[in-house]
C-alpha cells in the first residue's frame, strides 16, 4: 500500500490507497469475471470501503459486466464516508502510543513499547515480538485526507452482504468503539464475535478463514 513506509509520506493520500486496492487487487480479478469478497482490517477499512464502491455484482451486471464484489467484511475497522478522512472519523484524538513524524516527517508510527499490548495482547511473547518488529509507519496525510468516494458499505448493492469481525479483547479498536462505528453507518451488519485482540488473524486464523468461507457461501447467488 502506498501509505506504508513511504519515503515521501506528505505526497500520499487515501486516494492513492484506494487506487492501489482497485488496480492491483480488485480489477485484475474482476476483469477475469471473478467474484470477490473484500476483507478490510483496522485503518484499512476507510480505503477498502471506498475501493468497493460501484463494484458490487449487481452494479456490474447492470453494466453487462461479469464478476463483482459479492460481500464486504470489516475486521475491527475504522470507517469513513465521502469527503471525510479517517482522522475525522475517529475524532482526531491522538493516542499516547502514537508517534508523529517518526521515523521521518509526515509519517505516523506506533510506539513499540506499547505495540504488544495494543495489537497483540493475546499472543505468545515470541510471536508478538516478531509481529512488532514488522510494523511499518503510515503516512499521516493518508489518514487525514478526505475520501473521494462513497463507501461501498453504504451502497444498496452490498446490503445484506456486510459482515463485521468483532474482537472482544481489542486494545486498539475497543469493543465500545466498534459498536459506535457500526451504529454510525446506519446499515445492518452480520456480526461475528471473536475473543481475540486486534490481530484476530494471528490468534484464530483457522476460525477466521472458516467464517469467511461460511459468509461467502451465504452470499453467493
Amino acid at each position: 500500500m502506498p501509505d506504508l513506509n513511504s519515503t515521501s509520506p506528505e505526497n500520499v493520500s487515501v486516494t492513492d490507497d484506494i487506487i492501489c486496492i482497485r488496480d492491483n487487487f480488485l480489477f485484475p480479478l474482476l476483469n477475469d469475471g471473478k467474484e470477490i469478497i473484500l476483507l478490510s482490517h483496522s485503518w484499512g477499512g476507510s480505503a477498502g470501503g471506498a475501493a468497493a464502491d460501484g463494484l458490487s455484482k449487481v452494479e456490474r451486471a447492470a453494466k453487462g459486466q461479469s464478476g463483482g464484489v459479492i460481500g464486504l467484511i470489516f475486521i475491527a475497522a475504522f470507517l469513513s464516508r465521502k469527503n471525510e478522512s479517517l482522522w475525522d472519523a475517529v475524532g482526531q484524538r491522538p493516542a499516547n502510543f502514537v508517534l508523529y513524524d517518526d521515523p521521518i516527517p509526515g509519517n505516523v508510527f506506533i510506539n513499540t513499547s506499547f505495540a504488544t499490548n495494543i495489537f497483540y495482547n493475546d499472543l505468545p511473547v515470541p510471536l508478538a515480538d516478531s509481529a512488532v518488529a514488522h510494523l511499518l509507519p503510515i503516512s499521516k496525510n493518508a489518514i487525514s485526507s478526505p475520501s473521494p468516494s462513497n463507501p461501498g458499505w453504504s451502497n444498496p448493492g452490498f446490503q445484506g452482504k456486510l459482515a463485521w469481525i468483532y474482537t472482544l479483547l481489542d486494545n486498539f479498536v475497543l469493543p465500545a468503539t466498534q459498536d459506535v462505528v457500526m451504529n454510525a453507518t446506519g446499515v445492518k451488519w452480520d456480526v461475528q464475535v471473536f475473543n481475540t485482540s486486534h490481530s484476530v488473524y494471528m490468534k484464530e486464523p483457522k476460525r477466521l478463514a472458516e467464517t469467511v468461507r461460511d459468509l461467502a457461501r451465504g452470499w453467493v447467488v
